[in-house]
């Protein structure tokens, strides 16, 4: 309608849609979590396969991973016992996560996804060599709207809400989500 656009137009465009997108994504999930009734989702709660959670979640990233070159590892031991949950939720908050874990890696990197089960416990974890979180950035990071401060917040967009949803649907599962870093040495996101 408005006549032919120029490349640098183009591009400006592209990113805005990207941008309104991404915001559009936040605004609904967070719509969808303050809306959710904890004890009706715990009705829904069924035995779930967490090897297939996180084939869903790399099904999902899989482009992300391939356009930064980074290669998306599992290590899924046996697992004697079903995690209960429900599925929707976690992939959500595993997603959150690993969609983190690529944002802040480097380039030609590796993202490590482990399962484990120890005394009845399932662990996930999600292992990044990317930017860190700095030390005194940890204790708030699972709070609403908080952004460590050494991410390029031009470079990298984020509201600070995805890591605060996260720990929401894990404490709904009955469960924690923890997080050891330091900077220029990457990350790891537990959840138990």
């Amino acid at each position: 309608i408005a006549g032919d656009l120029n490349t640098k137009q183009f591009k400006m465009l592209e990113r805005m849609k990207g941008r309104i997108s991404e915001l559009l994504q936040m605004i609904n999930t967070w719509l969808e979590l303050s809306s959710v009734n904890i004890y009706k989702m715990r009705e829904r709660f069924k035995a779930l396969p967490i090897p297939q959670l996180v084939e869903e979640t790399i099904d999902v990233l899989k482009s992300k991973a391939s356009a930064k070159d980074i290669e998306i590892v599992t290590n899924i031991s046996v697992l004697i016992h079903p995690v209960y949950g429900d599925e929707g939720m976690l992939t959500e908050a595993l997603t959150n996560i690993v969609d983190n874990a690529l944002k802040y890696s480097y380039t030609g990197s590796r993202v490590i996804i482990k399962v484990r089960e120890s005394e009845g416990n399932v662990f996930m974890s999600v292992d990044d060599s990317g930017i860190g979180i700095s030390q005194e950035d940890i204790p708030f990071i699972f709070d609403e709207f908080y952004r460590a401060r050494n991410i390029d917040k031009k470079r990298v967009y984020g509201a600070g809400i995805g890591l605060a949803i996260c720990k929401r649907i894990i404490a709904a599962h009955y469960g924690t989500i923890t997080v050891s870093s330091k900077i220029g040495e990457g990350s790891t996101f537990t959840i138990t």
